[in-house]
């Protein structure tokens, strides 16, 4: 039992059915002889009492009483369950808010998501932003400070390494470790004919050597 003071209602994921307590019973007024719900019902005991359980049309029984919520409102019941999940380790998630309240349209929803990224509250901020161990930073490390370099030369100046989210992306350095290990062991480069738009697939021994030797200066 969780409470007999407060009304509660619980939907169950799929959305296509509620449960409800006695005290929200009692408050929606909804007894055995509350008329049952075309495309929907609700379920009764033996005593022919409604037990509780709401199913599809049914359960408007139930949302109509419910309390409209407001934008702001809205707002911090995301923030909550974006929290809760946070606190999980999980980090995305798919939702139905639009069909969350059926007293409710959905343009408030969007706008609740929209101005909580305009606010910068969508959690980005704790992981984004700044250049640090942990966070989903966008950068590019150059060879040279294209503000001291002349126009002429910007062209050449060497990228060392590009982070997307936080995460090394290229490294010339590495990039650099791996063009020596092709050196040392010699490089083969190998295509199929007719390559992506044969269906029937191709024998590898219709595999053609294009090119054999120092990979320097051959694209992949």
């Amino acid at each position: 039992m969780i409470s007999t003071d407060y009304p509660i209602c619980l939907t169950r994921t799929c959305g296509h059915a509620c449960v409800v307590n006695t005290m929200a019973l009692h408050l929606a007024g909804i007894t055995g002889n509350t008329p049952q719900v075309e495309g929907g019902l609700y379920e009764v005991d033996e005593s022919g009492e409604p037990n509780g359980v709401f199913r599809e049309n049914a359960m408007d029984l139930i949302y109509g009483c419910l309390p409209e919520p407001a934008k702001e409102d809205i707002k911090e019941m995301i923030l909550a369950a974006s929290k809760a999940l946070n606190r999980y380790g999980v980090t995305s998630s798919q939702t139905d808010d639009l069909l969350a309240f059926n007293n409710v349209p959905y343009e408030r929803v969007l706008e609740a998501y929209r101005e909580l990224d305009a606010e910068g509250r969508m959690f980005e901020e704790e992981v984004k932003g700044r250049i640090a161990p942990g966070m989903l930073a966008d950068f590019v490390i150059l060879g040279a400070n294209p503000f001291e370099t002349s126009p002429e030369e910007l062209a050449g100046i060497p990228v060392e390494a590009t982070y997307v989210d936080g995460v090394c992306r290229y490294s010339r350095e590495a990039e650099g470790k791996q063009q020596q290990e092709k050196q040392k062991k010699g490089f083969y480069f190998l295509v199929k004919c007719y390559i992506l738009f044969n269906s029937t697939g191709i024998p590898v021994q219709n595999w053609k050597v294009l090119y054999q030797g120092n990979p320097g200066g051959i694209p992949c």
